[in-house]
């Protein structure tokens, strides 16, 4: 995340230079955690204003009913999301229980943080007899803002990983055939691409102590004998 904020930023100051500064540059500064932080956004000033301190929630989100995780009888994970009153309506309607939307319990979504364990129990309940294929197929249709949690090997299977180039394959000349990430983000002009897996320890030696740095051949081989490189 760090990293893909200071590409950002860097673009920024780079469009800075080049359409009004008179062809001065800007520092960039961004440590690690930083990015990180804006995830935490409403968090201060929950604090500054309200004296909030948030606590762990685990899968829940503690400003919003119903958003959580649940379990199909397949044994899948769904994230499941309907913490607007229509969302809400809809989610009521698609699993048959059009009666849950005038329940004083679940009647906005003040009333539904208060009951989230009440309405957490009957989504589940309703779930627990369908496999990830039946929930996806009732609720996507409805509005459902609903998905399956993926673990690595159907992230794999994914052909919408496949389709984005996500996942690539290269040649790796100890592993052979190998999966890995591919590149983000992508440039129209300039897309990028993974070409290997990044070389043995010391491939290109030669190449920067012979080529860069100027060292004769004799120098570089005393170096590897006395354990230098």
């Amino acid at each position: 995340v760090a990293g893909l904020f200071g590409a950002m930023a860097s673009v920024m100051a780079l469009y800075h230079r080049d359409t009004g500064a008179a062809g001065q540059g800007q520092v960039v500064d961004v440590s690690l955690f930083e990015p990180l932080f804006r995830l935490a956004i409403p968090y201060v000033t929950l604090y500054d204003l309200l004296n909030v301190v948030r606590h762990r929630v685990g899968n829940e989100f503690p400003d919003a009913a119903p958003r959580t995780m649940l379990k199909t009888k397949d044994d899948r994970w769904v994230g499941l999301s309907a913490t607007t009153q229509g969302t809400w309506e809809d989610l009521a309607m698609a699993i048959g229980r059009p009666e849950l939307i005038g329940d004083p319990r679940f009647l906005d979504n003040a009333s539904r943080v208060s009951n989230r364990a009440e309405i957490n129990a009957i989504l589940q309940g309703w779930m627990s007899d369908k496999s990830l294929e039946q929930v996806m197929d009732l609720l996507v249709p409805a509005g459902g803002v609903v998905g399956p949690v993926y673990d690595i090997a159907q992230i794999v299977a994914d052909p919408h990983y496949r389709a984005r180039d996500d996942i690539i394959e290269i040649q790796d000349p100890d592993l052979g055939d190998t999966k890995m990430v591919g590149v983000v983000p992508k440039f129209s002009s300039t897309p990028g691409e993974v070409t290997h897996g990044g070389p043995a320890l010391g491939e290109h030696n030669d190449e920067v102590y012979g080529g860069l740095l100027g060292l004769s051949v004799e120098e570089i081989e005393r170096m590897r004998e006395t354990g230098i490189i």
